[in-house]
């Protein structure tokens, strides 16, 4: 009798597992649903950056343009890891900044977006923004028995 219920149980949690998983990806229709539909190299770009890790800064992208284009500026993220800059059929231009030398690639040296100016004029915005949280690292604590 103890099996059959153990087994209902499980079942049932099972099955409200099952019936939560629709929901989040209805959630995760949601955030595709506010991005621009209309570049959909820039969705995968996006949904590849939240499928890593959290990065610390967290990632972003930003439209502005340069050379009177509009462009998509994603910020280096850590250490010598390259910000990226794509024209906007999402073929990456460049690499302005970051990497060993802290100057990119050197491909388009007039392009300069420094943090604090992002907002600053009409043509620039941050049209996305890595919200999640980091995961808490496990340290293990070293548990003293009390010998009283």
């Amino acid at each position: 009798m103890k099996i059959i219920v153990i087994f209902i149980a499980i079942l049932a949690f099972n099955l409200t597992a099952c019936a939560q998983k629709p929901a989040e990806s209805g959630k995760a229709e949601n955030i595709s649903a506010k991005l621009d539909t209309t570049l959909p190299w820039l969705q995968a770009k996006i949904w590849e950056y939240q499928s890593r890790p959290v990065s610390n800064p967290a990632r972003s992208v930003v439209k502005t343009t340069f050379e009177g284009k509009p462009v998509y500026y994603v910020p280096p993220v850590c250490c010598d890891i390259p910000s990226e800059l794509y024209a906007e059929d999402g073929k990456l231009m460049c690499y302005p900044s970051g990497g060993f030398t802290g100057s990119g690639d050197l491909k388009c040296p007039k392009f300069k977006l420094e943090y604090p100016d992002y907002v600053k004029d009409n043509k620039t915005n941050i049209i996305w923004q890595d919200k999640r949280k980091p995961a808490v690292e496990n340290k293990s604590t070293l548990v003293v028995p009390d010998l009283k």
